[in-house]
């Protein structure tokens, strides 16, 4: 895998994954960016978000389950003091399904963060996650 990263102006650096995707990153105004784009912590929870999101639609897919809608909210905490790393994640898996077995929505996401996720098993940080299946926490 090889990424580039290159920086624009200010605070502003463009990320570059090969072959060519594209994704800006920024600081906030308060200390010099111009808020252009997200910050890269954002970008590190999106990134696990992505991540899990994609193993739970193989696995879902595997298990034969359909989906109406799917969505993650993710919530970081970062140290307060330098070195500033993500200390705690909370994850929100939120499914909108006709029908289905709940079961089969919990034991996706649970393989993902157990095994599969790469971003997930690249983190130190404590990470607490729950499913909710048609407003249900399963």
């Amino acid at each position: 895998m090889q990424i580039t990263v290159i920086h624009r102006e200010g605070m502003s650096f463009e990320g570059i994954a090969h072959p060519g995707h594209r994704v800006v990153m920024d600081a906030a105004e308060a200390v010099g960016g111009e808020n252009r784009g997200p910050k890269p912590g954002q970008m590190l929870l999106m990134a696990l978000g992505g991540c899990t999101g994609m193993d739970v639609v193989s696995l879902l897919r595997k298990f034969g389950v359909t989906w109406k809608k799917f969505v993650i909210e993710l919530e970081g905490e970062f140290n307060s003091e330098h070195p500033r790393y993500l200390k705690k994640v909370n994850l929100l898996y939120r499914f909108r399904t006709e029908g289905g077995e709940p079961e089969k929505f919990k034991l996706a996401v649970q393989k993902s963060m157990e095994k599969y996720s790469v971003v997930r098993h690249s983190l130190k940080a404590e990470v607490e996650w729950r499913v909710e299946v048609n407003g249900e926490i399963v």
